[in-house]
């Protein structure tokens, strides 16, 4: 899960080391009526909303904009609130289509046209 602060490495001898870094994927979250609303429209937003949705204390709308999202995806929580996780919408999510085909979560991380793990872990 895609997390934030400092990192640290301590090395006691020569060694290499490689890392990979991505770009965080800020979340705005808007409260409507007791729920929180956000449009997801990043590679990284919905793994990051999913985080987030599992210990708000709020329920959550999670509106996804059309594409494909490439990796593994997380919801645990304790709460007892309600989560909607929605594909379908255009840019800026004010209009969606009922097509489930617009929307896909792909857990092909490695691009070898096999799924790696579950791509959607939903934990209550």
């Amino acid at each position: 899960m895609l997390g934030a602060g400092t990192c640290q490495v301590t090395m006691d001898s020569a060694k290499s080391v490689n890392a990979h870094f991505s770009a965080s994927s800020a979340v705005t979250w808007t409260l409507v009526g007791g729920v929180q609303e956000t449009c997801v429209n990043s590679r990284l937003s919905p793994g990051n909303c999913l985080y987030q949705a599992g210990a708000d204390a709020h329920s959550n709308i999670i509106k996804v904009v059309r594409g494909t999202y490439t990796g593994l995806f997380a919801y645990s929580g304790n709460e007892n609130y309600d989560l909607n996780l929605e594909g379908g919408y255009e840019a800026g999510c004010a209009t969606f289509s009922y097509n489930p085909e617009l929307t896909i979560l792909n857990g092909d991380i490695n691009a070898d046209t096999t799924g790696d793990a579950v791509v959607l872990d939903l934990n209550t």
